[in-house]
């Protein structure tokens, strides 16, 4: 089967990418790198909560996200958004974005995944 594979998932896992973030490169795909498959997030309101994201997908590495992993949460190393995946369905097809979290309109904190 085809898998993507991390050029660096050991600097990912061992330090959580340190204060400069671990580069999506993948080493299955040489030259290729998990990438934002839009230059703009999509913006969600149903009811009272809000969030924005983005598909993610394989493009060139110059375009790779940074990301730090806290043990529980890989997150964009520029924004702070999390990677997500649809129902927490991890199964072949299902698209993977880059995603904000909840907000509840009136209300200027913001929930987190877990919550």
């Amino acid at each position: 089967k085809n898998k993507l594979r991390l050029k660096n998932p050991t600097s990912l896992l061992k330090d959580g990418g340190g204060e400069s973030g671990v580069t999506l490169e993948l080493s299955s795909n040489p030259g290729y790198g998990i990438v934002r498959m839009s230059d703009s997030y999509t913006q969600i309101n149903i009811k009272n909560n809000s969030w924005e994201y983005v598909t993610l997908g394989v493009g060139l590495k110059d375009s790779a996200l940074v990301v730090n992993y806290d043990g529980h949460l890989i997150r964009n190393a520029i924004d702070g958004r999390m990677f997500y995946v649809g129902l927490g369905s991890f199964y072949e097809g299902m698209s993977v974005t880059l995603r904000s979290s909840f907000k509840k309109e009136n209300d200027t904190t913001e929930s987190k995944l877990t919550e």
